[in-house]
């Protein structure tokens, strides 16, 4: 299985690599810091099954990449990683296509 851990912090994207890990010795991982580097490896990485993506994220204005990301995708998963728990900001993500 190949995850996509999107977020701008190292010490988050080593944290889920370390954990998520441990389920399975298939899992594998690419890691993007950016909302540009989301894109470029989802258009380079067909076998991507799961995409773990921080709601903010630099270069993206917040639901903008995660809209982009559904829209293009729309049969990969999509999980949210947020500090928040405005179930506002929760609606919205699941109304724009995060699973």
């Amino acid at each position: 299985m190949l995850l996509l851990l999107a977020d701008d912090h190292s010490l988050v994207r080593e944290g889920l690599k370390h954990t998520l890990a441990g389920l399975s010795p298939q899992v594998e991982f690419l890691e993007a810091a950016t909302a540009e580097g989301v894109i470029t490896a989802l258009a380079g990485n067909a076998g991507i099954e799961l995409v773990l993506l921080d709601l903010i994220m630099p270069g993206s204005n917040g639901f903008g990449l995660l809209k982009k990301v559904c829209d293009d995708h729309p049969e990969l998963p999509v999980v949210i990683l947020s500090g928040s728990a405005d179930p506002t900001q929760m609606r919205k993500a699941l109304d724009i296509g995060a699973s």
